[in-house]
């Protein structure tokens, strides 16, 4: 049995069941062996730049770009001889519009047309980067406000062979892009990938190399595998070719695209064979799903349905009590660690800052109000160093912790309330929806800083050394200026225990609002991912009640049974055949 009859094979059993993602995912993978062009997906979230981009290495202002969502519809972008741009619409012929950016404003999120009735809008254009067989494919959002547009998104990765994922600079990999990488890009087997960090243009050298390596940090961490990352301004490529000048970002993006060409085409045969054999495990599921449906009644499924709003009752407060206790005692239990070190810190600065007043021979006045404020400054960010590391493993502890009980109080009792009689989640719906069958460890660890470096550079105020310098000439004022050297050194060292409380009290007020924030956020998330679960849950009896009160059986066991043999069939043929394709 080859690929294509497999396919025919899995095709008839998708059909038959009715299941969507699948036949969507085999029509995919038809497509891509008939077609000799390389389909990369711009992705992303709202605002992110990829219209911008697009616009950019193209060099011509076509895609509207605005803060506001503006991509309303995929914009597929491909080469042409004569360059046009067709609507191709979901119920009526195609239609032919002007190639200019007014024309595709008007479909637009805000534009006159209504969108969705849209299939896709064909951009052809006479472009060297697209003559080779590059498609560019133009997405909306991942996090529209328009579910319809996210869905959109969702539905062309399949018919992709790499992608290019926009990051903000200063924001690289928010919570909802890991989720959407992790569940969508990764689920369709698109491995040849390539992270840009848009509006570089907006961080200083410093900034961008501490987001570059935060990024890639975070991004291998997901994906267990080396990041591709580059930086990218659309601003600076425009002023460099209103300065006639060629801009090296660009031609690093067609490298880069080069390079994603050939990875896609050394594994297309691997990556059709997962395909298949993601589709294989998708109709296996459901046909469990089917099975399921045959085993138990209606009345049996109100009576779980009724135990799971029950059980979830009486673990409500068990919950509520898991939450506080993350505020009560994780976060307090750092504060007060991060406060006795603050006072460690305060005792070592006054007392080095003390005896340097006290055996100086120098310019005191000098010292006091130029080489102080540095001293403390890299005082605090040598502490915030090596605080940094504690931090990080506290965290992860900590993560851990709630990840052990929540999933011992909560996740397992859900469950087990419904796995007396065999009634099982399915993990296709857990897979294609939220956060699946991620950990609540993997879960909370997308809110907090990935690397000790991060901790560190959120433990280091920016201008702080202004604060310091301020506090310092404070001081010197209240010392006459026409007292004698020792008078002032006296004076001096009398200042030095309340100037280090005042400035490494407000030092620590703001690291504990961080603090304060990483907790909060880790609440918010675990509160978030439980009520996830129990929807899942209950979905999945009201799918069961929904096909067990059915009239007539969809499927008789005969044909259940046949259609588990093939797949199987399909299996052990992929299976052998992986090596060979």
């Amino acid at each position: 049995m080859n690929i294509e009859q497999i396919t025919d094979k899995l095709v008839e059993i998708s059909e038959r069941l009715q299941h969507r993602a699948a036949i969507n995912l085999l029509a995919s993978i038809e497509d891509a062996r008939k077609r000799n062009t390389f389909h990369v997906a711009v992705l992303g979230e709202f605002n992110r730049g990829k219209s911008s981009l697009i616009n950019a290495i193209l060099g011509r202002t076509l895609l509207p770009a605005d803060v506001l969502p503006m991509t309303a519809c995929l914009h597929v972008l491909e080469y042409g001889r004569e360059e046009t741009c067709t609507i191709v619409w979901k119920n009526r012929p195609a239609q032919t519009i002007p190639l200019t950016q007014e024309a595709l404003k008007s479909v637009g999120a805000d534009g006159e047309v209504d969108v969705t009735q849209i299939q896709f809008v064909v951009i052809r254009l006479n472009h060297p980067l697209l003559q080779n067989g590059l498609t560019l494919l133009d997405t909306p959002g991942v996090n529209d406000v328009e579910a319809s547009r996210v869905e959109m998104t969702y539905q062309v990765l399949p018919h992709c062979d790499a992608a290019i994922f926009l990051l903000d600079a200063a924001a690289p990999l928010t919570k909802s892009e890991a989720d959407f990488l992790q569940n969508k890009v990764l689920h369709y087997q698109i491995e040849s990938l390539l992270f840009v960090l848009s509006k570089a243009d907006r961080l200083d050298e410093e900034e961008l190399e501490e987001a570059m390596e935060g990024a890639s940090e975070r991004i291998h961490q997901l994906l267990n595998q080396e990041a591709h990352l580059v930086p990218f301004s659309a601003n600076r490529v425009w002023q460099e070719r209103a300065n006639q000048v060629e801009s090296a970002e660009v031609n690093r993006l067609f490298e880069r695209i080069q390079i994603l060409r050939e990875q896609a085409r050394q594994s297309f045969g691997k990556r059709q064979v997962s395909n298949l054999q993601l589709v294989c495990q998708m109709l296996n599921e459901q046909l469990a799903f089917e099975q399921t449906v045959q085993q138990l009644n209606h009345t049996k499924l109100v009576e779980y349905e009724k135990a799971l709003y029950s059980r979830r009752v009486e673990l409500e407060s068990a919950f509520t009590l898991l939450l506080a206790s993350m505020d009560k005692v994780g976060r307090e239990t750092l504060e007060q660690m991060f406060r006795a070190s603050c006072t460690r810190l305060k005792e070592k600065l006054v007392e080095d800052i003390s005896y340097q007043l006290q055996i100086m021979e120098g310019d005191l006045e000098k010292y006091w109000n130029k080489n102080l404020p540095l001293q403390i400054e890299r005082a605090i960010k040598q502490f915030a160093e090596e605080k940094a590391v504690e931090i990080k493993s506290y965290l992860d502890r900590f993560c851990q912790h709630v990840s052990s009980e929540y999933h011992r109080q909560f996740r397992i009792e859900l469950l087990l309330t419904l796995g007396s009689d065999s009634l099982q989640m399915p993990q296709w719906a857990s897979a294609s929806k939220g956060r699946g069958q991620h950990t609540v460890h993997q879960v909370m660890e997308q809110v907090l800083p990935v690397t000790i470096g991060m901790v560190a550079g959120n433990l280091i105020l920016p201008g702080i050394g202004t604060i310091v310098g301020g506090a310092l000439a404070s001081v010197i004022t209240t010392v006459v200026r026409g007292n004698q050297k020792e008078q002032m050194r006296e004076a001096l060292m009398e200042q030095v225990p309340d100037l280090v409380h005042g400035v490494i009290t407000h030092y620590q007020r703001e690291v504990e609002k961080t603090i304060e924030q990483w907790f909060v956020q880790m609440i918010a998330t675990l509160e978030s991912y439980h009520r996830e679960q129990e929807e899942q849950l209950l979905a999945t009896v009201q799918q069961h009640k929904d096909a067990a009160s059915a009239p007539v059986p969809a499927f008789e066991q005969r044909e259940l049974d046949n259609y588990r043999q093939m797949i199987e069939e399909c299996e052990q043929t992929l299976k052998r055949g992986v090596q060979h394709v």
